[in-house]
Formats: C-alpha cells, sequence, structure tokens
C-alpha cells in the first residue's frame, strides 16, 4: 500500500506556491488598470497609418 501524500512535500509546497502566484496575479490584475493597457489611448484606425508610396516612375 502506497505511503499517504505528505503536505510538507517539495512538490506539494511548490505547486501550492505557483497555484497560489497565479491566483494572486489574476486578483491583482483584475482589480487594478495593468492588465488593461491605457484605455485613454484614442482607437488605432487603419487611416492612422501611412500609405505606402509609389516611388518609381511609370514607363512609357
Amino acid at each position: 500500500m502506497a505511503a499517504p501524500r505528505q503536505l510538507t512535500s517539495p512538490g506539494f509546497i511548490t505547486g501550492a506556491i505557483v497555484y497560489v502566484t497565479i491566483i494572486v496575479t489574476f486578483v491583482v490584475l483584475g482589480a487594478t488598470n495593468f492588465g488593461r493597457g491605457n484605455d485613454d489611448a484614442p482607437p488605432v484606425l487603419p487611416s492612422d497609418f501611412p500609405r505606402p508610396t509609389v516611388t518609381g516612375t511609370v514607363g512609357p
């Protein structure tokens, strides 16, 4: 019969730390504006990008 899993094993402690870190990260990003980007920036429209210009000359 296999031994019961111990809560103090290094794998369990590492997994718990990773799990808590992920949860805390999502909570912090959800509660702050860090995860939303810049809401004050105007939307980027296709017309904002410079249009390519033709620099060559047309032949006869």
